[in-house]
């Protein structure tokens, strides 16, 4: 059973948290970073980090940084290098959000940290090419029993792998989620669908660009199940009042 929204119901959950560029602080994101087993920052979500450190929004630094180092302020790496671990990876075949997460689930399992989900906070605006790619590093991540997450402002989303996926919302689902979601085949492979506790079921359909995709959707159930024929974007969102407001 997969529960990527724990973090909104449970005040601790068995995650990692890595922080990248391009979202705001919200203070459900806080609660999130302060209650993981591991939290890494991902290069220039760095500087994010130590911005709202200073802010005193957050108040637990990173566990290590890590990423190709081009994006974090050179005068906040001098500050930071003898006191944090930074795994400084020049190789440019994968990006900063492939290298940390692939880190920290590696330091998950030295460590022993019961790491089964692991959220990404940011990673979704700016230019669009980055876009593609965190969402093409959530797939090709994907492989293993570690569920990846990105949530970007009131967005949540994931990559399921191909299979059969139970999953749950929790109790009181409709008090943090808004309802609305969709279901995006990402891969260049025929991609068939079949789902349970939407508002729109899918029954054995198709979904691929230039046909149909399934946005737009409706969450009606606290249990949903999705199966799907290749690996698919389950993307949902969350009330704009329970980010803003802690959780509360």
């Amino acid at each position: 059973m997969l529960e990527p929204l724990a973090f909104c119901y449970r005040r601790a959950v068995d995650a990692g948290v890595i922080w990248l560029n391009g979202t705001k602080f919200f203070p459900i994101y806080g609660k999130l970073w302060h209650n993981a087993q591991l939290r890494y920052a991902a290069d220039g979500g760095t500087n994010f980090v130590y911005d709202n450190l200073k802010q005193q929004n957050l108040t637990v630094p990173p566990d290590r940084i890590v990423g190709d180092m081009d994006s974090i302020r050179p005068e906040l790496y001098e500050a930071l290098k003898a006191s944090i671990p930074i795994e400084k990876i020049e190789e440019q075949e994968t990006t900063d959000m492939t290298k940390t997460f692939r880190a920290l689930i590696r330091d998950a399992k030295k460590n022993k940290k019961p790491i089964n989900i692991v959220y990404a906070l940011g990673g979704l605006a700016g230019r669009f090419d980055h876009v593609m790619a965190a969402l093409n590093t959530l797939v090709t991540e994907s492989t293993d029993d570690v569920l990846r997450c990105i949530i970007h402002d009131t967005n949540v989303v994931l990559a399921l792998k191909k299979g059969i996926h139970d999953i749950d919302l929790g109790e009181k689902y409709e008090t943090y989620t808004a309802g609305k979601c969709g279901l995006i085949p990402i891969c260049q492979e025929e991609t068939i669908v079949t789902s349970s506790g939407f508002k729109w079921n899918l029954v054995n359909d198709v979904l691929k660009f230039g046909g149909m995709v399934s946005t737009s959707n409706e969450i009606v159930a606290r249990f949903l199940q999705i199966e799907t024929s290749a690996p698919l974007i389950f993307t949902l969102e969350l009330k704009k009042e329970f980010v803003e407001n802690d959780g509360d």
